[in-house]
């Protein structure tokens, strides 16, 4: 074996334990009282008003963000999974987030968002949700609004955010003068799907999926909801919460 060779296969040994040790960036802290700057873009404010620890605002994902929502995604999807496997989820998380941000020009602003659920005092965010506009099997169809990698901190469930972030996304899609909005499911997953179906979502279509990463190979259920008759009084439930489920890419 080279030199070359020795050394690169020790890097693939050792680099899970140095991304372990110097984590992806997480820069969302801002002093109190002070705003990021995508706050004055966009602040539809979900407060609750049980008390300030419960407390949380809405707004566009900025860059500085992503360390922070690849950690919320890895604890909420690859819980169960070793040391080594965490964190290479982890930075594959990361590295995915980071490049398919959006950069808010053009079309691109209003075909994709990432959106986070943040704490009023510091910033930190605390759940995290995307919106994208994705191509169906069908090459002649529009494209359709598509919400996926729904999470939230698990310090801080049961509080309404994963709610917040769900109807943040249908106001959105509304926004866009769009009546549909689709999201999918994993079938073995039964509180998501009950949960889906509760809160006005319907099951379009089911397939089987190859295995995603970490994830065992599964049947998995398209489902959409008809946003022009949405009950719009804002509670739709803390056990979303409950059944948050890994959304995986592939278009339907």
């Amino acid at each position: 074996m080279t030199r070359r060779g020795a050394f690169g296969q020790l890097w693939l040994a050792a680099w899970p334990l140095a991304f372990s040790l110097c984590p992806v960036p997480s820069l969302t802290f801002h002093p109190k009282g002070t705003m990021s700057p995508s706050q004055s873009r966009v602040l539809p404010l979900f407060l609750q008003a049980a008390s300030d620890e419960n407390e949380f605002f809405v707004r566009d994902a900025d860059f500085a963000d992503l360390g922070n929502a690849a950690r919320i995604l890895t604890d909420g999807f690859f819980r169960d999974v070793n040391f080594i496997t965490y964190n290479v989820e982890r930075l594959a998380n990361f590295l995915s987030l980071e490049s398919s941000f959006p950069r808010r020009t053009g079309t691109d602003s209003v075909s994709h968002s990432m959106i986070v659920g943040c704490r009023p005092t510091d910033g930190a965010v605390l759940g995290f949700v995307e919106l994208d506009c994705r191509p169906t099997e069908d090459p002649k169809a529009a494209p359709r609004p598509y919400m996926c990698n729904l999470a939230v901190d698990k310090r801080w469930l049961r509080k309404g955010i994963a709610s917040a972030l769900v109807r943040e996304c249908e106001e959105r899609v509304m926004q866009l003068g769009e009546e549909q909005i689709f999201l999918k499911v994993r079938e073995r997953n039964k509180a998501a799907t009950q949960m889906y179906e509760g809160l006005g979502y319907s099951i379009k279509s089911s397939a089987y999926e190859s295995p995603v990463r970490g994830q065992p190979p599964d049947t998995v259920v398209l489902m959409v909801k008809d946003l022009s008759s949405r009950n719009d009084d804002g509670t739709l439930g803390t056990m979303i919460d409950d059944a948050l489920e890994y959304s995986p890419s592939t278009p339907y």
